[in-house]
């Protein structure tokens, strides 16, 4: 019988200094749905979408900026070990679509991303969990359009490692 699972992830940080008069934040947060794919409810697979924001500001940077971008595209996840706690996800989102404002202009953009992740979630309920995971998160942007309406054909990619916490529901 297949087996489903809704679940929350995401993560927000934030750094400043006086030094530069400088301020960055960048989060991260999704949501996914899947079924089971085995009886054993270890591999799931289904839709993530993933909200990416991150932004710096300041009087002192020639760089500031922002980005936000929304992502969608399939995700397959194994849980194993004896609990099936420990979880390795793959997220493929061929649609990757934003604003982002450089040396003050806007533009809009997209492109594709993918992340990886390794964590644990832990089975606070029959059915509920709560967890954590380190992951890489890459995101590709192809094509850049300006308040001018000119499209332009780029190669830009943002990479981060990230520690995200997760919330989860698995039922059938």
């Amino acid at each position: 019988m297949a087996a489903f699972n809704i679940e929350l992830f995401g993560n927000y940080t934030s750094d400043s200094d006086n030094v530069d008069n400088e301020s960055y934040s960048k989060s991260y947060y999704g949501l996914f749905l899947g079924a089971s794919l085995d009886g054993k409810q270890a591999v799931y697979f289904g839709q993530s979408v993933m909200l990416h924001s991150r932004s710096l500001k300041g009087s002192g940077s020639s760089t500031a900026g922002t980005l936000s971008v929304t992502e969608l595209g399939p995700r397959f996840t194994l849980f194993f070990g004896e609990s099936q706690g420990w979880a390795l996800t793959t997220v493929w989102n061929p649609y990757a679509k934003g604003k982002r404002q450089r040396a003050g202009a806007s533009e809009d953009i997209s492109g594709w991303s993918y992340m990886a992740s390794f964590g644990y979630q832990l089975r606070l309920t029959k059915g509920f969990t709560l967890g954590a995971n380190i992951s890489y998160h890459s995101l590709s942007i192809s094509k850049s359009t300006d308040s001018s309406n000119i499209e332009t054909q780029v190669s830009h990619k943002y990479t981060s490692i990230i520690p995200m916490i997760t919330i989860a529901l698995r039922f059938r």
